[in-house]
């Protein structure tokens, strides 16, 4: 875990490193129950972390397309020899409530002793009673990232002689937030709360730019419109992460080998100090490598030379492969190299503790919709935390509503380390180019809809407009809907809660230079090295075949049919068609868009109450089920 100690001296709490990619990041607004009341702190970014207790994290092709080196999050160490903090916060908001007589007050003006996490109301100490006031209800934020307190002592007219507009009391008078008053105890005078939440505070328009978690006075100019949002609502951060599979040749087995002598790094920094000139980088290699040759000694220095020369151009030549930093398909021509590697076959794929995939047989009745199924008993999957955005998920690492991690520029990004396993399913290309047509014209509405959303988010004029990273095509709407359908019926026999399941994509067009169709579901933890194979089990041939034929049967009807169906229940969310929580709505910890992007009638069309679905890609192709009483023998 992670300590989580503000500057004030007061020991707030302990975080699970992985809870740090999901909600609790760099300004993000943990609560904790601490000193006998609840806490409110913003985490500060990276300046603050201490790097002593941040252990190294190797994973190239990530390394080399954010242009960061990657460390773990630091842990709290008490070592006679070493001590560390772990993290540190702030607290925020600074404006608290008392629960018992209703006072409102900045954090400064209640009683709170050095180390004292809760400060304590002295208005109620004076009348027998122990109360701790707890943080206020609200906050300020922008979609640029900028968060600051609510101006509770702006919200109201002050009498012009008002000397203490800081000492305000909530009055409810009903339910709802019209009967809500925040009084002035010095003026008398108040105000309801009624539209505190639907419109900007009247005397505070502009953003104040204020961003706590670089530090306690650091803000920016910001011609935003500020919201007010609930302290504790899901948008007020979402995470912005970046994740790869390691695969060969840069599993943890192939880099602790070229990791022998500081190798590796080494390797980059001859790369890096070629400035892309291949001869220079040859003749620095071969230099290395007689050095190094000579350093081991041997009988035949020349031959060792040429046999680590040979491994190291090997090794430069895949890393050179790897996208740049400022490549906009990079993310994806990484998803491309993990599709060639899970669909390889067994005969020319290498295994090791970080990738290790096992085809199976796809049963005959399934061959013309489905092309591979693979299990995939170990898989190593790094997560990188690069950033976070407020209001409003992000639409892609290159999003400039994404507010950075720390104060100045460069330096390492977070990531972590997961383990698990999962199933790969590869949808047949031919079956899907032939069949995507039928339906691109319902896509189309939902890709309409997603570039207007693009746009809207990022404020650009209709001649200014940019286009979206991807697409939404037939095939796309196909891929995930299935995912999610999979994983629903998965998690009813795996043994792995819905939560604890993940989606990964493969979506190419089919005239793409590796046109891809397929996905993998896993999990994976940082808190055990792998899983119990409950997941890759459900993987062999027939029990996935039944799992599938289930998913797709499942998708025939909701119990929100027909509302589902025609579309009505989901007409606040245009990135969707017939799909909402009863059906194919997943956690959206397992889901790469935030449950957008589905569509049941991509799975069956005819036949269901689905409303001009047309075409499901499973009409007239979805096999008998089999039974899973002669499933393979484990």
């Amino acid at each position: 875990g992670t300590s989580m100690p503000t500057p004030d001296g007061a020991k707030l709490g302990v975080l699970r490193r992985s809870q740090l990619f999901m909600q609790y990041g760099p300004g993000a607004i943990v609560d904790y129950r601490a000193g006998g009341g609840t806490v409110a702190a913003v985490t500060l970014g990276l300046h603050a972390w201490d790097e002593r207790a941040a252990g190294r994290l190797r994973e190239p092709a990530l390394e080399k397309l954010l242009a960061a080196k990657l460390r773990e999050p630091p842990v709290s160490i008490k070592d006679k020899d070493k001590q560390t903090d772990g993290l540190e916060a702030r607290r925020f908001p600074l404006w608290m409530e008392c629960p018992s007589c209703r006072r409102l007050r900045p954090f400064e003006r209640w009683r709170c002793l050095p180390g004292q996490a809760a400060p304590t109301c002295q208005p109620c100490e004076r009348e027998g009673r122990t109360s701790h006031p707890v943080p206020a209800r609200f906050v300020v934020s922008c979609d640029r990232g900028h968060l600051s307190d609510f101006p509770w002592d702006r919200w109201l007219d002050h009498a012009d002689d008002c000397a203490e507009r800081w000492n305000l009391r909530l009055d409810p008078r009903g339910a709802g937030l019209r009967n809500l008053y925040v009084n002035c105890l010095s003026c008398g005078r108040g105000r309801s709360l009624n539209n505190a939440l639907s419109v900007p505070p009247e005397k505070d328009i502009g953003c104040r730019g204020e961003r706590p978690w670089l530090g306690e006075n650091d803000r920016e100019g910001c011609d935003a419109r500020p919201r007010t949002l609930q302290r504790g609502a899901s948008n007020v951060y979402f995470s912005v992460s970046i994740s790869a599979l390691s695969i060969p040749p840069w599993t943890k087995d192939a880099l602790e080998r070229a990791e022998a002598d500081d190798m590796w790094s080494v390797i980059v920094d001859l790369i890096e100090d070629a400035e892309g000139n291949s001869k220079e980088l040859e003749r620095r290699l071969r230099r290395r490598a007689d050095r190094e040759a000579r350093k081991e000694g041997g009988n035949d220095p020349a031959a060792a030379a040429a046999r680590l020369y040979k491994a190291w151009s090997a090794l430069a030549a895949d890393y050179i492969a790897l996208p740049e930093p400022d490549d906009p398909d990079g993310e994806h021509k990484l998803r491309v190299e993990e599709w060639r590697q899970f669909t390889l076959g067994d005969a020319e794929r290498s295994r090791d503790r970080d990738f290790e995939v096992r085809d199976e047989t796809v049963p005959e009745p399934w061959r013309e919709t489905i092309a591979a199924i693979a299990r995939v008993p170990r898989l190593r999957e790094v997560r990188v935390l690069t950033g976070f955005t407020r209001i409003e998920p992000a639409t892609g690492l290159g999003d400039p509503r994404i507010q950075r991690l720390r104060r100045g520029q460069g330096g390492w990004l977070p990531a972590i380390e997961n383990r698990g396993e999962g199933i790969f399913v590869a949808l047949n290309e031919g079956t899907v180019a032939a069949w995507e047509g039928d339906f691109e014209a319902r896509a189309t509405v939902i890709d309409e809809a997603w570039r207007t959303d693009w746009n809207r988010r990022h404020g650009t004029a209709p001649a200014e407009r940019s286009e979206p990273p991807f697409a939404i095509t037939a095939r796309r709407l196909l891929v995930h809907s299935l995912a999610h359908a999979t994983m629903a019926q998965l998690a009813l026999a795996c043994g792995y809660g819905h939560a604890s399941l993940r989606e990964r994509l493969y979506v190419a067009p089919h005239d793409s230079a590796q046109p891809m169709a397929g996905f993998l579901i896993y999990t994976a933890s940082a808190d055990a090295d792998g899983t119990l194979g409950g997941l890759e089990r459900e993987g062999r041939s027939q029990r996935l075949a039944d799992t599938l034929h289930a998913a797709v049967e499942a998708s025939r009807w909701c119990s929100a049919d027909p509302l589902c169906g025609s579309g009505i229940s989901t007409q606040t969310d245009p990135l969707n068609h017939a799909a909402c929580h009863s059906c194919l709505f997943a956690p959206e910890t397992s889901c790469e868009a935030f449950n957008g992007f589905l569509d049941r009638g991509a799975l069956l069309g005819e036949g269901t109450v689905v409303e001009g679905a047309g075409r499901g890609f499973f009409d007239d192709r979805l096999p008998r089920s089999g039974s899973r009483r002669d499933a393979g023998k484990d």
